[in-house]
This record gives structure tokens, sequence and C-alpha cells, in this order.
């Protein structure tokens, strides 16, 4: 995977971990990130803070991919189910403390995160082929 791809998942990470609803233009690699509706402020005062990045969604609306920001518990089950379809039972077994653990919720993101990248990558390099 190419830089310029790994540093476009690594700021979608960043921004959805900062409560960001992340959209991604498949013609130019542009990222527009808005807050989560669901945290948002007044609906005034947050139209017109991100008027740009939201009329730019509106005109362009099919060239953008939507990265959601996920609700705590349904990161938590995506990380249950990873966990539990992992074949290296040693490194199952350490996930699932971590999961009981609620300390090391973070922990097991991070490793999350660094495992999914890579198919991140792999759609993508196929994106960017197809628009070639």
């Amino acid at each position: 995977m190419d830089n310029t791809n790994l540093n476009l998942i690594k700021r979608i990470v960043q921004e959805l971990d900062c409560g960001f609803d992340c959209f991604y233009n498949i013609r130019n690699n542009e990222i527009v990130t808005i807050p989560n509706f669901r945290q948002s402020m007044d609906e005034d005062e947050f139209r017109g803070a991100f008027k740009a990045g939201l009329d730019k969604l509106k005109k362009n609306k099919a060239d953008f991919i939507k990265f959601e920001v996920l609700d705590s518990f349904e990161s938590f089950k995506i990380m249950e189910r990873f966990v539990g379809e992992l074949n290296d039972e040693k490194l199952q077994l350490e996930l699932e403390n971590v999961l009981v653990n609620k300390n090391h919720f973070r922990i097991l993101s991070i490793l999350l995160t660094i495992q999914i990248l890579d198919k991140v990558g792999l759609i993508l390099n196929k994106m960017n082929s197809k628009k070639e």
C-alpha cells in the first residue's frame, strides 16, 4: 500500500476517533469531515460552521463514500466478533481478556484498527485503479 492511501486511511481513522463522520471523494481523494449529527450542536449553528463541507457533499453526493462514527456498543460488537474469528488461540484468549477489562478497551480498538487498515487499503487501491 502506498503512502498516499495509508495517510488517507490514518486520517479517516483519526477523524472517526474524534467523532467526525468522514466523506471520501473517490474522484480526487478529498476527505470532508463533519461532526456526527447525533452529537451536533444547534442545527443553524452547525450548518453555518460546516457550510462549505455540506455544500460539497450536496453538490457531489455520488462522488463520496461515507464512513460513519460507530456507537461504542457497535464498536465493541465488531471487536468481539473479530476476536471470535481468530485462528490463533493464544492471541484470541489474550484479546478476550482485554475485552473483559474495560480499561484496556482502547488497546483492542487499536489492534482492530491495525487489522482493518489493510482491508480498507485494498478497497482504496481498487477504487484508484478503476479511476485510471
